[in-house]
């Protein structure tokens, strides 16, 4: 993914929004939140959304409008708004993709991530394997992953961690299970997620 600054900065404002929404999946945003320095028009604006949208990481569509009026009528929407609804763990996974394409151009002689294993949309690949691994969006791996790709290797996660809401043996179960899954599809005989049962917390390892 090529960086782009402005997509960036939409993605940390969605994210400051979904914080803010408190477990509400629909908010109403104004196009005004999206300017900094009066540099981004509504139009702008509006074709950021719709690239994370294609991207899976929100609903920005007509189903989110119909759905965001049945819930406030006959309340009325701000003007120069747009419905957004939020997809857990998305938006994180493209804040990271943004971030390792920025450190790239920023030194773009070293790889960004400096990790045999990536992960986006969903699916672990694992370089010179042409084999995948794919995890639904609802499962606890996927929570564990889209959390430890946002983060530099070796960072502790545990119930604390953004994007993380997963009980210590529950974090526990789900790394060991992405380590098994990556040795039987990928025959990779190291573990991805190394699990610190002293001071409760697994790490991203490669």
């Amino acid at each position: 993914m090529a960086f782009n600054e402005k997509l960036l900065r939409v993605v940390n404002l969605l994210l400051e929004e979904e914080e803010m929404a408190d477990g509400k999946e629909l908010v109403a945003i104004s196009y005004e939140r999206f300017n900094h320095d009066a540099d981004m028009t509504e139009d702008e604006a509006k074709k950021l959304l719709k690239i994370l949208h294609k991207h899976g990481c929100i609903e920005n569509d007509k189903a989110a409008w119909g759905d965001y009026m049945a819930e406030i009528i006959p309340a009325r929407l701000p003007p120069y708004s747009t419905v957004v609804r939020f997809l857990p763990g998305k938006l994180l996974e493209e804040r990271a993709c943004l971030l390792r394409a920025e450190q790239g151009m920023a030194h773009p002689e070293k790889k960004s991530s400096g990790s045999r294993f990536h992960f986006h949309g969903g699916v672990l690949h694992m370089d010179g394997i042409d084999t995948v691994l794919k995890f639904r969006e609802r499962e606890k791996q996927y929570s564990l992953l889209a959390a430890a790709f946002a983060l530099p290797l070796h960072t502790r996660i545990d119930g604390g961690t953004e994007g993380i809401d997963l009980r210590d043996r529950q974090l526990y179960d789900a790394a060991r299970l992405i380590n098994e899954k990556v040795r039987n599809k990928f025959g990779y005989q190291g573990v991805l997620f190394r699990c610190n049962y002293a001071d409760r917390y697994v790490e991203r390892i490669v």
